[in-house]
């Protein structure tokens, strides 16, 4: 059989063409990170995260600040999937509106969550250490410029 330059181009082409519009995939098992409850002791606060797995498509979590000993509901938080798609929904105390966060970025255990229409933040990042601990922050543009904060969690 004879095979010549266009026989063998075309299919390959039509592969890696179709490989390069397939849509980002994410692997949705390893938001289990997420589950159990972190902490984080700093000279101005103590801060903690509890999650929980109600299904396969939704965790729940809640952030409390601790004040003069007292814990205080800070937000409570769903990671849910849609679509093939994962939201950080967060609804803080005393705000009305939930504001979801789509998962952009997820590179092994760093997930990073988006919502350019925010005032602030405009992205929160969650990045789970291999020595079991987790880096959160979140960042964005203020009326003052960029502007970092940064949680380093300890799982407790």
């Amino acid at each position: 059989m004879k095979l010549n330059l266009t026989t063998a181009i075309i299919p390959l082409a039509l592969m890696l063409g179709t490989a390069c519009v397939q849509p980002a995939k994410h692997n949705f098992d390893s938001l289990n990170k997420f589950q159990g409850s972190w902490k984080m002791t700093s000279p101005e606060m103590i801060m903690s995260e509890h999650w929980v797995k109600t299904n396969d498509t939704l965790w729940q979590g809640k952030s409390y600040i601790e004040n003069n000993g007292k814990q205080e509901l800070e937000e409570t938080v769903q990671l849910v999937i849609h679509n093939h798609m994962a939201f950080y929904i967060v609804k803080r105390k005393g705000v009305g509106e939930q504001v979801a966060f789509k998962l952009i970025k997820q590179e092994r255990d760093k997930f990073t969550f988006e919502n350019k229409n925010n005032d602030f933040p405009q992205q929160i990042i969650y990045h789970f250490k291999a020595d079991g601990n987790l880096d959160a922050s979140i960042n964005g543009t203020t009326k003052d410029g960029f502007k970092t904060f940064e949680f380093p969690y300890k799982k407790i």
